[in-house]
């Protein structure tokens, strides 16, 4: 084929605060797990593959990883963790065998023979029962407490000596190396600022942001977007309308980001990528240089599917521009070629794109193809 196009991938880096005020406590895991794996290796392999991309951080996912590393928030998976094995309570016990298997089985719990024996010991009991937890001795709980948070470290964890040992070794773990385990974890979780400032220095990545605590941008200003999307959709009694708390979390979310990594944040992923004319207009008078959304918005704005040469080229209001991301490509990426042969799979995302762009019309500049994604 002798088409050309401009690539632009961005990631989006989400996860919501998961703090409750009252107990201090975070409700759910996800923002220390998801940090283990994905949060720190995607830039790097990034950086090693020479690919230019995009990663859109959400502030409160970085104010949480500070709360991990510098302020000690834990989550109850984490408490259980950390508790040794022969003072665990009841309740952790039988927390401890209903969760902790909670996995995909075929990537991260079959791989490995203690995780799949000790799966296989408890699997045929039913959840939130003694029987369950009982089927496991002390070491045992001991190696699935470590086994659970093992399987969760991407590959820059697993190149640690420590973890890498951890991961031969296999089994009969001590509470001495649960413990060494989790300073491992904090120092690489909390090396997150330099690793993203290396990156963007370094590897020409670019760091973008979203608001602060990713709100529905349109619905902030005005419920009555709602309507706008879907019309005749039902809307609150009292109408809610709050366009200088959108202006905040829009200007907070980027200076947060900036200031946290010490880079320069130009563009944003609006929240699930909801935009309106309302809010377009405002990240303009604030100097955001482009945003990130859904082809299938602009297919709405036009009334009908958008041809190639009207998807493929950034739009533009006032200063800022707009990528529309191509939606089949990202789910590709995102939901489907993770079970393909990985040069099948790239081979297949070449061509889709090649095949896309030479249905447009001849200009001047190459079409521009954005794949966004989660």
């Amino acid at each position: 084929m002798g088409c050309k196009a401009r690539l632009v991938i961005l990631w989006h880096m989400h996860q919501p605060p998961y703090r409750d005020p009252i107990s201090g406590k975070a409700t759910m895991p996800w923002t220390w797990l998801h940090a283990m794996r994905d949060y720190l290796d995607m830039p790097a392999l990034a950086a090693a593959a020479g690919a230019h991309v995009t990663i859109n951080l959400v502030p409160s996912l970085l104010m949480q990883l500070d709360e991990y590393t510098r302020a000690g928030l834990s989550d109850r998976f984490m408490d259980v963790f950390l508790t040794p094995a022969a003072q665990l309570s009841d309740p952790q016990k039988v927390f401890l065998a209903d969760n902790f298997f909670e996995l995909h089985r075929e990537t991260m719990i079959l791989p490995y023979a203690r995780f799949q024996e000790l799966d296989s010991r408890t699997r045929p009991l039913a959840a939130g029962q003694p029987r369950r937890w009982k089927a496991l001795g002390t070491d045992e709980l001991r190696d699935l407490q470590m086994w659970y948070y093992l399987v969760w470290c991407g590959e820059l964890l697993k190149a640690n000596p420590l973890v890498a040992g951890l991961l031969a070794k296999g089994r009969n773990f001590t509470e001495d190396e649960k413990r060494a385990f989790h300073g491992v974890v904090c120092g690489f979780v909390g090396s997150y600022r330099d690793a993203y400032r290396r990156c963007v220095n370094d590897s020409g990545i670019e760091v973008a942001a979203s608001p602060l605590y990713h709100p529905i941008l349109p619905l902030l200003m005005g419920t009555e977007a709602a309507q706008v999307a879907r019309p005749g959709a039902p809307l609150p009694v009292e109408r809610f309308s709050h366009p200088g708390d959108a202006e905040v979390q829009a200007l907070e979310g980027r200076k947060l980001v900036a200031d946290s990594l010490g880079v320069t944040v130009n563009g944003m992923w609006p929240p699930e990528g909801s935009i309106s004319p309302r809010v377009l207009a405002m990240l303009d008078s604030q100097g955001v240089s482009w945003v990130a959304s859904d082809g299938d918005l602009l297919g709405r704005a036009l009334g009908r599917a958008p041809s190639a040469d009207e998807l493929y080229q950034p739009w533009r209001v006032g200063r800022t521009a707009i990528f529309f991301r191509d939606h089949r490509l990202s789910d590709l990426l995102g939901f489907v070629y993770s079970k393909w042969e990985p040069e099948k799979a790239a081979t297949h995302f070449r061509d889709l794109i090649l095949r896309a762009v030479c249905c447009c019309s001849g200009r001047e500049r190459p079409p521009v193809v954005t794949v966004a994604l989660d």
